[in-house]
């Protein structure tokens, strides 16, 4: 199996562990994406990043993740048909939270050019 395969099932297969099989209380009905999935050639690791909409507890997230990840691995063993599930390490992706702040920042930029016309 190719690697862009075998990281693209990677994500679906986490995303619906996460959805359905993690219990912790802390991320029932948190919504998230995951942004990508990195995998070495040799299937030892794989790095998942992931976005979430509270990205003010994210850092617990990522922690209460990278706790679960060596059950998400067994899961994903019985689930994916391949030799063998890379270690999965999970890392915040901040790329969400750095267009929300520019985009913020552009819009505060036209309100003032629009108040600048009116005075």
């Amino acid at each position: 199996m190719k690697i862009e395969r075998i990281n693209s099932q990677l994500a679906k297969e986490i995303t619906l562990i996460i959805k359905n099989e993690i219990s912790d209380p802390r991320l029932v009905d948190e919504l998230f994406t995951i942004t990508s999935v990195s995998t070495t050639k040799d299937l030892q690791f794989a790095k998942v990043k992931i976005s979430f909409n509270n990205t003010k507890n994210a850092k617990t997230y990522v922690e209460i993740l990278n706790k679960a990840s060596s059950y998400i691995r067994k899961l994903l063993f019985e689930r994916m048909d391949i030799r063998l599930i890379p270690q999965i390490v999970f890392e915040y992706d901040k790329g969400l939270e750095h267009s929300m702040q520019i985009n913020a920042i552009i819009q505060k930029i036209h309100e003032e050019k629009e108040n600048d016309k009116n005075v």
